[in-house]
């Protein structure tokens, strides 16, 4: 891909953030959007009230149809702890940017 040119999409394992993935994802001819568990927002019991469950690609598919013809690939990460400290989740968002080359520029 040429310099500037968005080539991928990571996003949160959050319904609304893969809708939303999926829509910018059409637009960019892109066929295939990451899934990383590191990018879901801080997992505190203010911005969480429960602890969150995660779909699969099948359930994703099944839940929305509109997601069914994506290609969804999930990093190894696993799902943050719940509840979770400010501290920790800035920590996790730090070392997604970094292994996962997101902001390389």
């Amino acid at each position: 891909a040429r310099e500037g040119t968005i080539h991928s999409i990571v996003a949160s394992p959050f319904l609304r953030c893969l809708q939303t993935a999926t829509e910018v994802a059409k637009i960019l001819g892109i066929e295939e959007i990451g899934i990383d568990h590191g990018l879901c927002e801080v997992l505190n019991t203010r911005n969480v009230s429960v602890r969150p469950t995660y779909l699969t690609t099948a359930e994703l598919a099944a839940h929305d149809a509109s997601l069914a013809h994506w290609a969804f690939s999930c990093s190894a990460q696993s799902s943050p702890a719940w509840p979770e400290e400010l501290a920790h989740a800035r920590a996790r968002f730090n070392e997604v940017l970094i292994t996962s080359r997101l902001l390389s520029f």
